[in-house]
């Protein structure tokens, strides 16, 4: 019986092992050479588009300490820096939608005035964005801090259409609806892309 136990003892042991080293063995993820601290510099913008740059900053932060194999750090203590230029960036509104009322409401004498919503969109704002394209283009560089050289330098096109209206809705709500799913999809392109960059500088 006690043969029994530590022989299947000894098995599970090796099965740990294999299993252990099969999970964190990973030859193709690793840290540049010389480079295991960051400091993630603030986003540098050239672009004619304001953007909410504290959300890149905060994911790109995110994913090099989410990556196990690189840590961050402060400015003066750091092996390398990480720079984001966002270079260029457009949104577009495409996909128009029809929405207006039928007609106007009638005043009646000693009810409640009608809400401005209720009435007819004038012409040239009878038609409603149904969606929006967002593009960037954003360049990366690791700089080495003791020697100033660039250890990583890649261009990122970045293209995301999302929609921003919900046809049914009241008027009124429509451009707080918008600046919501921007922001939104702002944050997981944001996240995407800066998940993608420190992949790709443990992969050069």
């Amino acid at each position: 019986m006690n043969n029994f136990n530590s022989t299947h003892l000894f098995s599970l042991i090796l099965v740990m092992q294999s299993s252990c080293s099969y999970r964190l063995a990973n030859s193709e993820l690793k840290a540049p050479p010389g480079v295991s601290t960051i400091y993630v510099e603030s986003i540098y913008d050239t672009a004619s588009k304001s953007l909410p740059h504290d959300i890149l900053w905060n994911e790109l932060q995110r994913a090099v300490g989410e990556s196990g194999k690189l840590r961050l750090t402060s400015r003066s203590q750091a092996d390398a820096h990480l720079r984001a230029h966002l270079v260029s960036a457009s949104i577009i509104q495409v996909d128009p939608q029809t929405i207006t009322a039928v007609k106007d409401p009638v005043y009646q004498p000693g009810s409640e005035p009608a809400d401005y919503r209720n009435f007819r969109s004038l012409n040239v704002a009878s038609k409603f964005a149904g969606k929006e394209v967002m593009q960037m283009n954003i360049a990366v560089d690791l700089v080495n801090t003791s020697s100033g050289k660039t250890i990583f330098s890649r261009m990122y096109p970045l293209s995301r259409t999302y929609s921003i209206i919900n046809i049914a809705g009241t008027p009124g709500g429509r451009f707080q609806r918008a600046d919501e799913a921007f922001e939104s999809n702002f944050q997981y392109a944001s996240k995407e892309l800066s998940g993608q960059i420190v992949r790709d500088i443990m992969k050069r």
